[in-house]
């Protein structure tokens, strides 16, 4: 007899992924990577804010030694003669300003030490009326004298800190020094409005504009608009905000108005936020700073009237504002 053993069918073999599989993978894996690289973003983003709010931080703790030292925060303007002649002027920025230097350094020396001038700010031309704005004050006065690696160049090389001799602050970059107050990076300082003074620039790679800075002056309140407060062409003079030339102004490259915790309404002013000392305000990764005004403690930038410029009441505008690093409120503005 012949037993049949049962034929067994042959099983195959797959070669390999079928094309839709593929696909169907690749997919995956490409959203996978987009969440990642997301998740990268966010977490540099992340700790490139925290490492300007920690400078931030730092520029506070600046201001506060120059305050230990001098008995007075920085101003946010100051006119600067560099012609001994120029302090004997009577508008009200001039005596305004010598105000200002008495107060810091008592004995300051109006006469530069009997010289005619001095080249304040290293460009070869001892003969400028120099106004200085809030970025410019946050810089000159917790770094000292700004030194140029040669006469005119663009770019600084050190701050020099000012001479110990309360007569004569501005006067050399050698010998006993006071300052600066912060260790600053060469690389970071910028002359936005080309006036050759120069501003300091916040760390995030690619940024183009400097910090604000705003003081209350001990309270007696914030004039970010100049002595005169105007919002004008003819008022610009002694405006405390940076302006940025080949923008007209008034203009949307500059801030109009520090920012405020309440609205206010048509009878009563908004209430600033550090309306006892100072605004320090960074453009964010953006580079631009928007018009200011209010700021929802909780919910972020908001357009309000009558205070906030009307021309704030736009998306685009709020949301340059958004990103926005400041040193009254952690984290972005939002």
């Amino acid at each position: 007899m012949v037993r049949h053993e049962p034929r067994r069918q042959s099983v195959r073999r797959r070669g390999g992924f079928s094309l839709i599989e593929l696909m169907i993978v690749i997919v995956i894996i490409a959203i996978l990577a987009g969440f990642l690289l997301v998740a990268v973003q966010n977490a540099r983003t992340a700790a490139r804010t925290v490492g300007v709010t920690a400078e931030i931080k730092s520029l506070e703790k600046a201001i506060a030694d120059f305050k230990m030292r001098f008995g007075v925060e920085p101003p946010s303007y100051i006119r600067l003669h560099e012609q001994a002649s120029g302090w004997t002027n009577t508008d009200v920025q001039t005596r305004t300003s010598k105000a200002i230097l008495r107060e810091i350094w008592p004995s300051f020396d109006f006469t530069y030490n009997g010289t005619a001038s001095l080249d304040l700010n290293s460009n070869g031309t001892p003969d400028e009326v120099l106004d200085l704005c809030g970025a410019e004050c946050l810089a000159f006065f917790l770094g000292g004298m700004q030194e140029r690696p040669s006469i005119g160049a663009s770019t600084l090389s050190a701050v020099r800190g000012f001479s110990s001799n309360p007569a004569t602050p501005f006067i050399g970059l050698t010998g006993t020094r006071i300052g600066p107050f912060m260790e600053f990076d060469p690389a970071r300082f910028v002359d936005r409005d080309a006036d050759g003074i120069f501003e300091y620039m916040d760390p995030i790679p690619g940024q183009t504009n400097p910090y604000q800075y705003f003081s209350s002056y001990g309270g007696k309140g914030y004039r970010i608009n100049g002595l005169d407060t105007a919002n004008t062409v003819a008022g610009h003079v002694d405006d405390e905000m940076l302006r940025i030339p080949a923008t007209p102004p008034p203009s949307q490259a500059t801030m109009t108005s520090v920012y405020n915790q309440s609205e206010g309404t048509a009878t009563s002013p908004a209430t600033p936020y550090k309306a006892n000392s100072y605004q320090i305000i960074s453009p964010g990764f953006d580079g631009e700073y928007g018009f200011g005004g209010y700021c929802h403690p909780e919910n972020g930038v908001r357009f309000s009237a009558p205070h906030d410029n009307p021309a704030r009441d736009n998306g685009d505008e709020l949301r340059k504002e958004r990103d926005n690093i400041t040193n009254f409120k952690a984290g972005p503005l939002g």
